[in-house]
């Protein structure tokens, strides 16, 4: 099962400890990361910046449903104090 997970920040952070906590936490349980996009964006009639990450994931086990993942990002986004302002999956 491969999807991608799309994530909303109003903040800016440190890209590169959230990939590296990331992807150690979705290893220790089978889950292949093929790829995480960082990118920053403009809303339209607000002038507010947010940061977007975009992770495709690759699922190997057959046990491991986008529940499990969504529990992985949740808890490397509370270990680093991220404020999340939205997310979205894709199958």
């Amino acid at each position: 099962m491969k999807f991608t997970i799309r994530i909303f920040f109003r903040e800016n952070f440190n890209n590169s400890i959230f990939e590296r906590e990331l992807k150690k936490s979705l290893e220790e349980i089978s889950v292949s990361v093929t790829s995480i996009n960082f990118n920053q964006f403009e809303e339209k009639y607000i002038h507010n910046r947010r940061n977007i990450i975009e992770i495709n994931v690759e699922v190997k086990g057959e046990y491991i449903d986008y529940r499990t993942i969504f529990g992985c990002v949740f808890l490397v986004i509370d270990d680093l104090s991220l404020n999340l302002s939205g997310i979205d999956i894709n199958e």
